[in-house]
């Protein structure tokens, strides 16, 4: 019974031994899952893109009467980034492309351009101390690739071009706050915001069906533009989801107007890096007139013209890749 004093001494020093060792352990854990957090956005670059193509084709030889005509159509959609990561500096660069024609009747017809845009942009950011804020600059670009006549003729010898690369082009810089609450959201506020609609093209810019001021090739605007961007993923992962609204007023002119961009893309995988995607945007700005079919005769007429919203819808297989 003397030692017995002694062996409970030694039992509960062994056991405060014990539980030190499980908690330096744990400690130890907690450390290391903390360093894996931190590596989940490593510096330096993360690249990727996608690709997207549709092609319908119908072919008849000597149709019936009332049967229809022949048809070929093609087009294709991408987008690309690039983004870049060091401590509290980020710098995201991004581009996307859309195009479609098609031709109905047979080979003499010419090809009809269903859409045709592009659009560059690029953003830098600041982290500050709240580490959900982030001091932002941006830049962003858009024009279309291919020419385009009356009619929306994709190539012709006599008829006038309405549109080609750099007219129109609208550019945009701008300072504001970069508000990324999570990874699905990000919100970016900037009430500095300069922007400029610009047709290089005189006698396209004569036109005025592009934004530019009466009489001048272009359209100089300063105001504030909110940008909003959600994207994630369901089921367990096989459905993304890409919605970004953009909005801009003009403190120069007609502020309470504002012009609206607003994509959305939601992809369905079939199998790895192939996807259906289903794209819409919509678009707005009082300043371009867009084609309206006023007579209700299902023809966009030269001179058709109306201060209306425009709407994209494209349905096409995507092969996806980041690198």
């Amino acid at each position: 019974m003397k030692y017995l004093p002694l062996c409970v001494l030694l039992l509960l020093l062994g056991r405060h031994h014990m539980y030190a060792q499980a908690d330096e352990a744990r400690l130890k854990e907690l450390r290391k899952l903390a360093e894996m957090q931190a590596e989940e956005t490593p510096d330096g670059w993360k690249k990727g893109g996608g690709i997207g193509f549709d092609l319908a084709q119908l072919a008849i030889i000597n149709p019936r009467v009332g049967g229809g005509s022949n048809r070929l159509g093609f087009g294709g959609l991408g987008s690309f980034f690039a983004n870049y990561k060091k401590g509290r500096l980020s710098w995201d660069n991004s581009g996307s492309f859309q195009v479609s024609v098609q031709r109905i009747g047979s080979r003499v017809q010419p090809f009809e351009k269903n859409i045709d845009v592009l659009r560059l942009g690029s953003r830098l950011g600041y982290r500050t101390g709240n580490e959900k804020l982030f001091a932002a600059a941006e830049a962003t670009f858009e024009s279309l690739l291919f020419k385009t006549y009356e009619g929306n003729i994709l190539k012709s010898d006599t008829l006038p071009v309405i549109a080609r690369f750099g007219s129109p082009l609208r550019t945009a810089l701008s300072t504001g706050i970069n508000y990324k609450p999570d990874d699905r959201w990000s919100i970016y506020a900037a009430p500095a915001t300069m922007r400029l609609i610009y047709v290089a093209d005189d006698a396209i810019a004569a036109r005025n069906v592009h934004g530019n001021e009466e009489g001048k090739n272009s359209f100089l605007q300063f105001g504030a533009n909110l940008n909003a961007v959600y994207q994630d993923k369901y089921f367990e992962e096989k459905m993304s989801v890409k919605s970004s609204l953009d909005l801009f007023s003009n403190y120069l002119k007609d502020p309470q107007r504002i012009d609206v961009l607003w994509q959305t893309d939601i992809g369905w995988e079939l199998v790895k890096n192939v996807s259906l995607n289903l794209h819409t945007e919509l678009f707005y700005d009082y300043d371009v007139r867009v084609q309206y079919d006023a007579n209700k005769n299902g023809i966009y007429e030269d001179g058709e013209l109306a201060r209306k919203p425009s709407f994209t819808e494209a349905l096409l297989i995507k092969y996806n890749y980041v690198f």
